[in-house]
């Protein structure tokens, strides 16, 4: 199969289905005794090929933007629950690169970024302005 690129130079999408093809090892993962945790991370962003950000991702099914209780819920969930705030806080410090978790609905309507660094939320955003904002990373 050739490396399939979209028209700004980035690899493209190369399957024609959706599976999650690493849903069976994360599963299995989460079963074994490996001595230690690990973190899956979603992306990180690289830049004239130096990392500069790491974004977690998180989805909402929600077609609306939640009420702000529902964002406090996805703080508790990442920092005091799951632990994995921790974890990225730490990569992210290793690396010397901002943390940023997004919230994204389903349909891809709108958007809201936590910044590990000043934490606080973004105002939610449409599409266009989120996309400005990953430019600017």
């Amino acid at each position: 199969m050739n490396k399939l690129i979209n028209e700004n130079g980035q690899k493209s999408y190369q399957r024609s289905d959706n599976e999650d093809r690493a849903l069976g090892y994360r599963k299995w993962l989460r079963t074994v005794d490996t001595g230690g945790s690990f973190t899956d991370v979603d992306f990180i962003k690289f830049r004239n090929g130096y990392p500069v950000a790491i974004t977690e991702l998180t989805r909402c099914d929600n077609q609306q933007v939640p009420s702000e209780n529902y964002f406090k819920e996805i703080n508790k969930r990442w920092y005091l629950r799951d632990g994995q705030a921790v974890m990225i806080e730490e990569i992210s410090l290793r690396l010397k690169i901002p943390a940023y978790l997004i919230v994204y609905s389903k349909s891809l309507t709108w958007f809201r970024v936590w910044s590990f660094q000043v934490w606080k939320w973004s105002k939610p955003m449409e599409p266009q302005e989120y996309l400005s904002w990953l430019n600017k990373l």
